[in-house]
Order: structure tokens, then sequence, then C-alpha cells
């Protein structure tokens, strides 16, 4: 696992563009875990994934209505389930691409990646504070909104968003337990550092900066 490097945390850190940036610098190829959950729901089975194949048959707007407690436990059981989809997608990239493989996604296990990288120096998490986290997310793009339009009722829409934050709010403070647990780096996400700052955090823990 010497050519795989990690960037987990929580949604709203700036991972995807921070990988991105060691993308087109570097030319690492980077696996963004968002882009291939349709393909992890294709592939779950209900005896062996049954909080995928819940989510699967449930659809995002009836799983954002859910309260935030129950949110968070099914998120963190799909996260659990996905490993294996995650571990055979980057063993077959690894055959195919020579340059190193960075896996980017809040979906990535501390306590794993901590038992399977190459080093410490091999992965690096972010996480947003909760007010950040609150700032940042209406301003994310247009997705944000398209989701929350999709509800009949406006009063549902309001309560799926603060279920939502209140979520992820939970899971942020949920992976930075782990990653210190575990001793690995990490980097909490406020506002008072930029973007480009922490991206240069990321390469310099990767070894690419001097």
């Amino acid at each position: 696992m010497n050519q795989v490097y990690w960037m987990g945390g929580a949604p709203c850190a700036g991972k995807t563009t921070i990988s991105h940036i060691i993308s087109q610098e570097f030319g690492w190829y980077v696996y963004h875990i968002d882009r291939h959950i349709e393909s992890y729901l294709r592939r779950a089975t209900a005896d062996v994934h049954p909080a995928l194949t819940t989510y699967k048959k449930m659809g995002l707007q009836k799983f954002l209505l859910q309260t935030s407690d129950i949110q968070f436990e099914q998120v963190v059981a799909m996260h659990h389930e996905q490993v294996a989809f995650i571990e055979a997608d980057i063993a077959e990239l690894r055959q195919e691409i020579e340059t190193p493989i960075l896996v980017e996604g809040a979906n990535l296990i501390p306590d794993k990646i901590a038992q399977k990288q190459a080093s410490p120096k091999h992965s690096i998490w972010l996480v947003p504070t909760e007010k950040f986290l609150l700032d940042t997310y209406p301003k994310r793009g247009n997705w944000v909104q398209e989701v929350l339009r999709r509800y009949e009722k406006a009063d549902d829409g309001v309560q799926a968003f603060e279920n939502w934050m209140m979520r992820d709010a939970r899971f942020a403070g949920h992976i930075a337990h782990h990653v210190q647990a575990q001793s690995m780096t990490l980097i909490t996400v406020d506002g008072s550092v930029s973007l480009l700052d922490n991206a240069e955090i990321a390469m310099r823990h990767f070894g690419l900066l001097n």
C-alpha cells in the first residue's frame, strides 16, 4: 500500500478541492468515494449490506427526514459496509495505474485506515467545526438546493436540512475522536486558515513539498 494515500474526515472541510489540487500539481490519481456510491448500492446485497440496501429502498428524501441520531447510526453503518467495495476498487486500480492513488471521502474509517496505511504520513483527516459547517454548507452548490426543492412541503425541506446538519456536526465530532485516538494527523477547519494553506499542509504531510 506504499502508493496509496488517504484523505478522510467529514463533509464540508475541503477534501475534494485539496485532492484536485494534488492531482493537478503532482499527477496523482484521485479516487473520489462519492462518485462511486451508486456502484456500491448496485453491488450491495441485503444479507451482507443491510444499511446500504435500506438506504437504497428509502431514498435520500426519506432518509433526511429521519432524526439526526438515526441518520448518524445509519451513515456509520453504511461506511463500514462500503469498506470492502473501496478496497476491491483500489486493488483493481493498483493493477492499472502506476502513479500514487489518493482515496478521498468522508466514508473512510480511521480505525481501519490506521491498520492498512503504509505509514502515518499516508493519511490526513479534515474536519469542520460546527459553525464552519453551518455557515458553509448552504454555499456548497446548487445540488444542496436541488435536494431540498424536491420536498413538496417547504417545512419538510427545512426539517430535512436541520436534520442533515445536526447529523454531519455529530459525525464530524465522531471522526475527530477516532482520528485522535489513532494519533493520526487532523486538520480542524474553522475558516481561520485558507483552503490553499490547508492544501499546503496536506501536501507537506504527504511529502510532496519540502
